[in-house]
């Protein structure tokens, strides 16, 4: 009787973290419930990003560098930023609400060499061009207008979204949009968490092999805390909706800083297969690809590459990935649902498209008093030439 995987641990450690953010400033246009940026209208001078980006070159083998705020396209050298990061050999991503995002400005960050934007649109935010509705039929409006502008301009778009207990019921609708339309590659979903108490129980102890103490600024207040402890959502939540709605699985995660088993970031891939005048197909890779996962990472440490992150899939690396599951699954059934899956891009004007989702979770107290966040954390930035988390950078500062 054969057993289902268990979903791969990725196997960051040390250097061998391929991503990072680096936050170009304080400055935002919007304002986000779960927020945990402290507003002080800052922007950083270039100088400052780049030795914090040469910085973070000598601490991790990077593949991506995501630029965060704040509202980063505020920042007004960002295309500099973004040149800069670019000729350092290193793939850029941008983090934004998106609000004020004109033509004229993303053929800038193209020309520049930016490579994917996270498009930051959710119910929970308070911005003018969502003042007629905030349930998802007006959310993917939205989202779908920006994100068809930011692929003409020749950048992937993908979405990012804070989910709360409020919002998971939309969650299934949420992914059939990301899945189905074809300007949208992935999905980063951060889930809401409960802050309660680290204001006033964080511990000093190491984060991330750095001693680090309680900064005395910190956005929200007790009443903020309370609103989000109501709000949290969990990873494993997540797994079931997921599960339950649409057949989904994840193959891989992310461990907390406290346990090797629990799934901090879960990570799921499906192919999209879109069809001419009919809906889109859609295939779930299972558990089974932490196997093929597991099988890149180790071939990668042996030759000395860097691991991959987030990589863009064209049509015959999405369809690999596709066989390649099938074949880690060794199930007759998915085999042939595979096999019939992709013989229907022959079809005239199909096209295969490549989908992934990521969920994260922020950083909590334990009943021990003890702070829990991501192990190795692929979003760590750096502030005073340190590693932190960056949900933790307003709360944190070097000892």
């Amino acid at each position: 009787m054969s057993c289902t995987p268990t979903p791969y641990r990725m196997p960051y450690a040390g250097r061998r973290v391929p991503h990072l953010v680096i936050e170009v400033n304080n400055r935002c246009n919007i304002r986000c419930t779960a927020c945990y940026k402290s507003k002080t209208g800052e922007s950083k001078p270039l100088p400052q990003i780049l030795q914090e980006v040469d910085q973070a070159l000598q601490l991790r083998d990077l593949r991506v560098i995501t630029l965060a705020g704040g509202e980063p396209t505020l920042h007004p050298e960002l295309p500099e930023v973004i040149r800069a990061i670019t000729a350092r050999g290193v793939a850029v991503q941008l983090l934004t609400n998106g609000y004020d995002l004109p033509d004229g400005l993303l053929r800038r960050y193209a020309d520049a060499g930016l490579k994917e934007l996270f498009l930051h649109i959710d119910s929970l935010q308070q911005r003018a061009d969502l003042a007629g509705g905030k349930r998802e039929p007006e959310l993917c409006r939205l989202r779908a207008e920006i994100a068809t502008r930011v692929v003409a301009s020749g950048i992937a778009c993908s979405l990012a979204v804070t989910l709360y207990r409020a919002t998971l019921p939309d969650l299934p609708e949420l992914v059939r949009f990301t899945l189905t339309h074809p300007a949208i590659t992935r999905l980063l979903v951060t889930c809401c968490g409960d802050l309660t108490g680290l204001r006033e129980q964080f511990r000093e102890g190491e984060l991330l092999g750095t001693r680090q103490r309680a900064a005395t600024a910190w956005p929200g207040g007790e009443g903020e805390d309370a609103t989000l402890a109501a709000e949290a959502v969990g990873n494993q939540e997540v797994i079931a909706r997921l599960r339950d709605s649409l057949g989904m699985e994840p193959f891989a995660y992310v461990a907390s800083s406290r346990s090797l088993e629990e799934q901090r970031w879960i990570f799921y891939y499906s192919l999209t297969l879109h069809r001419p005048a009919r809906e889109p197909a859609l295939l779930h890779f299972g558990p089974a690809f932490g196997r093929v996962a597991r099988f890149g990472y180790g071939l990668a440490r042996v030759l000395g590459r860097p691991y991959s992150f987030a990589d863009l899939l064209d049509e015959p690396r999405a369809a690999a990935y596709g066989v390649l599951h099938a074949l880690a699954a060794a199930s007759p059934r998915t085999l042939l649902q595979t096999a019939r899956f992709l013989g229907g891009r022959l079809a005239r004007g199909s096209r295969l498209q490549h989908k992934s989702l990521t969920f994260q979770q922020g950083p909590n107290l334990t009943p021990e008093g003890a702070i829990e966040y991501c192990r190795e954390c692929p979003d760590a930035t750096i502030r005073d030439g340190v590693l932190v988390p960056v949900c933790l950078g307003d709360l944190l500062t070097p000892a």
